[in-house]
């Protein structure tokens, strides 16, 4: 991978609300920023070389019911346990200014159903989820949040049922 300019991307303005679209513009900006001739090359930056991303992966065992202000800690993924039908109702967002952008992502390992409630009130107001949608929540078996300052929201980017 190489720079093809020296000055930065021309990246598209986030809109208020997170969408696919979006994000499928930044992708294509960032690609072509940056020129890649060989998908087998990796990642280079000033002479270090990675062949892989890695990403923080952690374990997160969550109780039955309803789990507010959960703790992501500095894992990007999380494989979620829990004995029973769960639903994550908001994710501790502290120190906000340092989670602006920040993607993480929850796979449900445990077997019994989870949901993702949208802006529940009983949660710290910006710890809350916006799932995008009407309805008071989703289920799901993956979902794929990112973290707004300006909205003081976790948004959600995409899930799986």
């Amino acid at each position: 991978m190489g720079f093809l300019k020296s000055t930065a991307p021309n990246l598209p303005a986030p809109p208020k609300e997170y969408h696919f679209p979006y994000f499928n513009q930044l992708i294509r900006q960032l690609n072509n920023y940056f020129n890649i001739h060989n998908s087998q090359a990796g990642l280079s930056l000033d002479n270090i070389t990675a062949t892989t991303l890695q990403l923080p992966v952690g374990a997160l065992v969550l109780s039955a019911g309803n789990n507010d202000n959960i703790q992501p800690l500095a894992n990007t993924f999380l494989r979620i346990t829990a004995p029973g039908n769960f639903a994550v109702r908001g994710i501790n967002s502290s120190p906000r200014n340092q989670n602006d952008g920040r993607v993480i992502i929850l796979l449900n390992a445990s077997g019994f159903a989870m949901s993702i409630h949208n802006e529940e009130a009983a949660v710290t107001a910006e710890n809350r989820i916006n799932t995008g949608g009407g309805a008071a929540s989703i289920n799901a078996s993956r979902v794929v949040l990112i973290y707004s300052v300006k909205d003081l929201r976790w948004q959600l980017i995409a899930h799986e049922n």
